[in-house]
């Protein structure tokens, strides 16, 4: 079915009124049942994203667990037994150097897992919301549709999309917040330790709280499977129950046309 609007002014000056046409809309007509096979794929690919948002944020755990905490200071390595007092300061010098050098390296790795983490995790905000926003359009389908029902509505809002948008607004944002202040102490190499203990905590409580919708998804995911396992089994009785109406009917006919 394609659908387009057209709208026309008052204009009556001269000539004919001004007609506006929108773009074209193409609708699919289907049965309940294939909308609800159409939405069931898109849940699946939804929970498949949400899977992927959920290891993304597992790597960015790993990453702040990974930070130096310890003050830094240059690495000493063990004199030799040398002689020759320009040999020695030679050799000093030397060892000076690739102690700030490893130290150096150590400062630029950690600065790098922060600053990474804190991209990873502002884009995983925005993909969470796009997935809570996903759930949301299936919920509208269902209702628009007239197909929906009070037990599914509350595991697709209440039990996954709310929480999406709550993870995705809310606490990865906190999490953000929390990241840019280790930055800040690493950078001063002031109290680095706290920073990111604190950091990893508000870390732990946005992955479980993952965890959870996720876990809610595949429940959904197995309800699904339930309701259209009945539903094969009232299709197959409706079957069933006109096979038996047209073998009465036909009995019927037989007895009639015997007499």
């Amino acid at each position: 079915l394609t659908l387009a609007v057209q709208a026309r002014d008052a204009y009556d000056l001269s000539g004919k009124p001004h007609i506006g046409s929108s773009q074209r809309f193409l609708l699919d007509i289907v049965t309940e049942s294939e909308l609800r096979a159409q939405l069931e794929k898109r849940e699946l690919s939804l929970r498949q994203r949400f899977e992927s948002i959920y290891e993304k944020m597992t790597g960015i755990q790993d990453l702040l667990t990974r930070i130096q905490v310890q003050p830094l200071t240059p690495i000493d390595t063990p004199s030799r037994q040398i002689t020759g007092s320009e040999t020695a300061d030679h050799e000093m010098a030397d060892e000076d150097t690739m102690g700030q050098s490893e130290l150096e390296r150590i400062q630029e790795r950690d600065r790098l897992r922060i600053r990474g983490a804190l991209q990873n995790v502002t884009q995983i905000a925005y993909e969470t919301l796009g997935v809570s926003e996903g759930f949301e359009d299936i919920v509208e389908e269902l209702i628009n549709n007239r197909v929906d029902t009070e037990e599914l509505k509350r595991r697709l809002v209440g039990g996954i999309a709310e929480p999406l948008r709550n993870i995705g607004d809310k606490m990865l944002p906190a999490l953000e917040a929390r990241i840019q202040l280790l930055e800040v102490a690493y950078r001063n190499q002031q109290s680095v330790e706290e920073s990111q203990l604190r950091t990893v905590a508000e870390g732990e409580v946005v992955l479980e709280a993952m965890k959870q919708v996720l876990d809610r998804m595949l429940e959904l995911e197995s309800y699904n499977e339930i309701v259209e396992l009945l539903r094969g089994i009232v299709k197959d009785h409706e079957k069933l129950k006109e096979l038996t109406k047209k073998e009465r009917r036909q009995k019927l006919r037989s007895l009639l046309d015997d007499n």
